[in-house]
């Protein structure tokens, strides 16, 4: 580990994507790493930079929360602006094409919505509004939008969770989701057991993972090709795939070790 290069600043949010990473300070974001597609949105032509670099287009307005794609980026305004730039060939922009970008730009089509937390990983994305609405849009072609198999380059909403969810996150192909009622529900790629369904089909679309339905989600995490979850009892599981005799949520105490990595995510931040 080395110190951040730049003294005095105060740290509140880090997002990582494949080989670039977003530091949001003081309402302002720092960008460095990989620039091939643009995902640092600095100017200049630079396909990579070694020490953190201020996005010059985004320091009018305060920044709340940053997130990263493996190789796009995302930041959301104070104002509940959002804005997306680096690669965009599987429309993760949301910008309704499929062209890369090295400045932010913004998603105009939730311009309107309040959009209140972002989140992204690989190739996909998605948004939820202040009237609980999710949004989602780029790669899709597990299933991971909620909208059967096929890629969207404009945000879409979840009908069968409108006006329902407040929390989601995104693996490599899956989302989950937990409403308002703690209901628990997933969708995309499940060769590896990830959408915590009595089987390993993928989930073209959204359905409620019937195992925790005796218990309030309260925060999901997803990895590449895993769940975690934090329920209201206190209880962490997660669903991976041990071996094929051992697909099923685990609770916490099963497996000390994978709970204090589902712990340290959920509460920090």
């Amino acid at each position: 580990p080395v110190s951040f290069p730049i003294a005095n600043l105060l740290i509140s949010q880090i997002a990582c994507g494949a080989q670039h990473t977003l530091a949001l300070s003081m309402r302002h974001v720092w960008a460095w790493g990989d620039n091939t597609y643009g995902q640092l949105g600095i100017t200049g032509d630079r396909v990579g930079v070694f020490e953190p670099v201020s996005i010059k287009t985004l320091e009018d307005g305060g920044v709340r929360q940053i997130s990263c794609g493996s190789r796009h980026s995302l930041a959301l305004s104070d104002t509940s602006e959002l804005f997306s730039w680096g690669l965009g060939t599987s429309g993760q922009l949301g910008l309704g094409d499929r062209n890369s970008v090295r400045q932010p730009t913004q998603i105009r089509a939730l311009k309107m919505q309040g959009v209140t937390l972002i989140g992204s990983r690989w190739e996909h994305c998605f948004a939820i509004t202040e009237c609980n609405d999710l949004y989602m849009w780029g790669l899709g072609d597990s299933g991971q939008l909620g909208c059967g198999v096929g890629s969207q380059a404009a945000p879409i909403p979840v009908r069968e969770l409108r006006g329902l969810i407040r929390g989601a996150s995104v693996g490599q192909g899956h989302t989950a989701a937990f409403d308002l009622y703690g209901r628990l529900y997933t969708w995309g790629k499940n060769e590896k057991g990830q959408l915590g369904l009595d089987h390993q089909m993928r989930g073209d679309k959204v359905q409620e993972v019937e195992a925790l339905a005796h218990e309030e989600v309260r925060r999901v995490q997803c990895g590449a090709n895993y769940t975690f979850v934090m329920c209201q009892s206190g209880k962490v599981r997660a669903r991976f795939r041990r071996s094929l005799r051992k697909r099923r949520w685990k609770r916490k105490d099963e497996h000390g070790s994978l709970s204090v990595c589902a712990l340290a995510v959920f509460l920090s931040g």
